[in-house]
């Protein structure tokens, strides 16, 4: 990928397309301000990139919506969610959330949910209007733990999972 190095990739229902997260780390442990931040989109058939996206500062785990057509991609430095048309490769929405987005996956019912890592709590995004509520991790009943690293849903939505990484 000639962006830089790949960090996390995500696929979309159909297979067609792999979504690569490209960002450099420097020695100082900061993501490169002078290197591309950027979403790679790789043809599976054939094993090639496609395009490039511009995407916000340290791109983390991808997740694509059910129907295939929105990727949301947390920008880990930013505190931000790019919501990427996949017909156009182009952000469409960009959303603030609480500092440090890891990790997104969605609902069945199309709910976004993201683990903040330095906020202590996860954001539900409404798909259709795009309001947000984030809730720190106690506040869900959840055990005392710090730092919510990745999250996934159960198959039928009714269960978040979030790893507390410390």
């Amino acid at each position: 990928i000639p962006a830089g190095p790949p960090q996390f990739v995500a696929f979309c229902p159909d297979g067609r397309r792999a979504y690569v997260s490209v960002y450099t780390m420097g020695a100082d442990g900061a993501a490169r301000a002078d290197r591309p931040h950027v979403v790679a989109v790789l043809d599976t058939a054939t094993i090639t990139q496609v395009a490039e996206i511009p995407v916000d500062r340290r791109p983390f785990a991808s997740d694509c919506s059910a129907d295939g057509v929105t990727l949301a991609v947390p920008s880990h430095d930013d505190g931000l969610v790019d919501f990427i048309d996949t017909a156009t490769n182009t952000v469409a929405q960009r959303l603030p959330v609480p500092p440090n987005p890891h990790w997104i996956t969605h609902t069945p019912d199309g709910r976004w949910w993201t683990a903040n890592h330095e906020s202590n709590a996860i954001t539900w995004i409404d798909p259709d209007t795009y309001v947000s509520k984030s809730l720190p991790l106690v506040a869900l009943g959840a055990r005392p733990g710090v730092s919510p690293h990745s999250i996934a849903a159960s198959p039928d939505g009714t269960l978040i999972a979030v790893v507390a990484f410390d």
